[in-house]
């Protein structure tokens, strides 16, 4: 299992293009592991990871906020592998990116 991540407009616009980014079972449950107890504290990092079968979507203002769940989760959590802080740094990129082309965050389980 791992999911799709693409920014666009609609879900449509997004899934025309290239995916951003494929984010892999390794990393999803290595996140789920570390974020399980943290839940509340990272709501959106945490809607992102708790399902992998589950399609999700960030809006400008969620990715936004995503951003910066993603940033405190990586200052705080010594227990995660190189990989995985490679891909939340990817992330927060990807969640920038989208806030700053006021476009929608789509994360699609395949």
């Amino acid at each position: 299992m791992s999911k799709d991540m693409a920014i666009g407009k609609t879900k449509e616009e997004s899934d025309e293009k290239e995916t951003a980014l494929k984010l892999g079972d390794d990393f999803l449950g290595e996140v789920y592991v570390c974020l399980k107890p943290l839940q509340k504290q990272y709501p959106l990092l945490w809607m992102l990871v708790e399902d992998f079968y589950r399609d999700v979507f960030f809006s400008m203002n969620e990715a936004k906020q995503l951003e910066k769940e993603v940033g405190h989760f990586l200052a705080i959590s010594p227990r995660i592998s190189n990989d995985s802080i490679v891909w939340l740094h990817i992330i927060k990129n990807l969640c920038q990116e989208t806030t700053d082309k006021d476009m929608t965050l789509f994360c699609d389980a395949d």
